[in-house]
């Protein structure tokens, strides 16, 4: 993985953001993540009610990437809730104030995402979140 990152920075000249969402066992393997990530400079991307991402020195992007709450890995016809989306703004707070990111990106895999997204924007909004 590390050897395809490099190669692709290279190919890009450093122009273009790269985020990576590890599937299966990566997450048991959190040095070699940090390695490869921190390494390359590449983003981590993860589901934020699964798992926290790796954050390298210097990083300014967070990608966050929800796939449902429950059972399985992905669950893709999870309505999140309110009180979900609340949760989530507390998760995006905590990390802004902790890594000092300059923009965090959520996208929305699931079945409802579009209402998904809507509801979390204005619930962001009430809470003091700068959203676009």
């Amino acid at each position: 993985a590390k050897e395809f990152f490099m190669l692709a920075a290279r190919y890009t000249g450093g122009r273009i953001v790269i985020g990576w969402e590890p599937r299966g066992d990566w997450h048991e393997h959190r040095d070699t993540l940090e390695d490869i990530i921190c390494g390359v400079g590449v983003i981590h991307v993860v589901d934020p009610f699964r798992r926290k991402p790796v954050v390298c020195s210097g990083q300014k992007i967070l990608y966050l990437r929800l796939h449902g709450i429950g059972g399985r890995e992905v669950n893709y016809k999870y309505k999140y809730t309110d009180e979900d989306l609340r949760r989530l703004v507390w998760i995006v707070r905590g990390y802004i104030d902790e890594y000092t990111f300059k923009e965090v990106y959520i996208m929305f895999n699931n079945v409802y995402m579009g209402e998904d997204a809507q509801r979390f924007r204005d619930i962001a909004r009430a809470e003091g979140l700068e959203v676009l």
